[in-house]
């Protein structure tokens, strides 16, 4: 049996390094999951829409988990995107990285199908029946085009003892409130860390922790924010310091992911290379921008981090 996993605190979803020519840096991978471990993170989210995951071929998804989940063994908790286009495929893929030594494996909706909530359901129950990992669910219907309904995740709850969390990206507290009370408390709850959500407050405070990207260029301040008890325990400090974080915030989902966190990365002195087209590098004013923010949220100084 796979060892349980303690869903609370940061879930940083961390980019794909890149060299030059496009091909991945493992070892800066690695260096990127030491940063997260060293730094107060309770995971490293690898291989999801950060980590440029519909730009990654299948073996190379297959290398990525070969060349991190032992690495991370023992240092942070490693769950890796694993849905592809068919069932079939993702259950190939999911076992992959339970034999591989992934602490879980974190699932969407499959892109482009459409399926409804039955489907849905289905496809989820399937995956988590063929593996003894801890399996997560990632609600992002801005991305699938498919909202996962909170009847559906109270059913899969019911169905299968290993599904441990799900994220809720999604602008609605009532839809998080729902899946609480759906679950009767018993399953966790991750909030995003999207400032355009406008909900962070409620969210954080519902939820068990929060799955972020934020946290790849201040996972410390991610850490304190994603502790729920640092909500409850003082709320108007943490409010304090959760608007603080707002600008960064606000740049890191400026692009789509990784392109903002991969150039604050950079400006860090990691060697994470751009994205793949069809994304681009951060360019002109709002790398300019970020390099203020960078500069002013004294990311360099506090991490002993230099470009």
């Amino acid at each position: 049996m796979t060892t349980p996993v303690s869903i609370s605190g940061s879930w940083v979803a961390i980019p794909t390094p890149m060299h030059e020519d496009g091909s991945i840096n493992y070892d800066e991978f690695r260096r990127l999951v030491d940063f997260q471990a060293a730094n107060g993170s309770s995971a490293v989210l690898i291989c999801g829409s950060a980590g440029e995951v519909s730009m990654l071929d299948p073996e190379e998804r297959r290398e990525v988990i070969r060349r991190t989940a032992a690495y991370a063994d023992g240092k942070i908790h490693a769950f890796y995107g694993t849905t592809c286009a068919t069932t079939a495929a993702t259950v190939d893929l999911t076992r992959f990285a339970e034999d591989h030594g992934a602490a879980g494996v974190v699932l969407t909706v499959p892109a482009y199908s459409l399926p409804p909530q039955t489907a849905i359901f289905d496809f989820l129950v399937t995956v988590a029946a063929a593996t003894e990992l801890a399996v997560a669910v990632y609600n992002n219907p801005m991305r699938v085009h498919r909202n996962i309904e909170p009847e559906t995740i109270a059913a899969f709850h019911r169905e299968a003892s290993n599904f441990v969390a799900d994220k809720e990206a999604v602008a609605d507290a009532s839809q998080i409130s729902r899946v609480i009370e759906l679950t009767g408390g018993e399953l966790s709850v991750l909030a995003c860390d999207n400032p355009g959500y406008g909900l962070l407050p409620t969210a954080v405070a519902l939820a068990d922790g929060m799955a972020n990207i934020t946290g790849n260029l201040h996972p410390r301040e991610l850490a304190y924010l994603s502790d729920t008890a640092n909500v409850t325990g003082d709320l108007a400090h943490w409010r304090q310091r959760q608007i603080a974080m707002l600008p960064l915030m606000r740049a890191c989902y400026g692009m789509p992911n990784p392109v903002a966190v991969k150039a604050g990365l950079e400006l860090l002195g990691f060697a994470v290379g751009g994205p793949r087209l069809p994304l681009q590098r951060l360019h002109g004013g709002l790398l300019d921008e970020l390099k203020q923010l960078v500069t002013d949220y004294r990311l360099g100084e506090t991490y002993d981090r230099r470009p």
